[in-house]
């Protein structure tokens, strides 16, 4: 999965993964513990150095990438998920990375 994003995009959706894995591992339901509210309370409990509208416009680029599953209302993310293909984006980053710069490196062996 080659999915170009903004850094702010990245960081949310690395935020939002994060909170993910410490649900899981203190034995919240996967199905519940990808449920994150509205990009108001993502604001509020996650990133609260951030202006809001930059939390729900990464919320909004998130969605149009197929990462995150948003319901808005009032033109905002009203509810929040990561999607499984958001986990598994998240899953293969480090291995995807490590792929490029192996591929990189061979580049310049004669």
């Amino acid at each position: 999965m080659d999915i170009e994003l903004t850094k702010d995009s990245k960081k949310l959706i690395r935020t939002l993964y994060k909170s993910y894995l410490k649900k899981r591992k203190s034995g919240v339901a996967a199905s519940e513990a990808r449920d994150f509210g509205s990009s108001q309370v993502i604001h509020k409990q996650l990133l609260p150095d951030w202006k809001f509208e930059d939390v729900d416009d990464a919320c909004r680029s998130l969605s149009q990438k197929g990462l995150l599953n948003c319901f808005w209302a009032d033109n905002i993310a009203y509810f929040v998920s990561i999607s499984t293909d958001g986990i598994v984006y998240m899953e293969k980053r480090f291995k995807n990375k490590l792929i490029k710069i192996v591929d990189f490196a061979t580049k310049f062996i004669p």
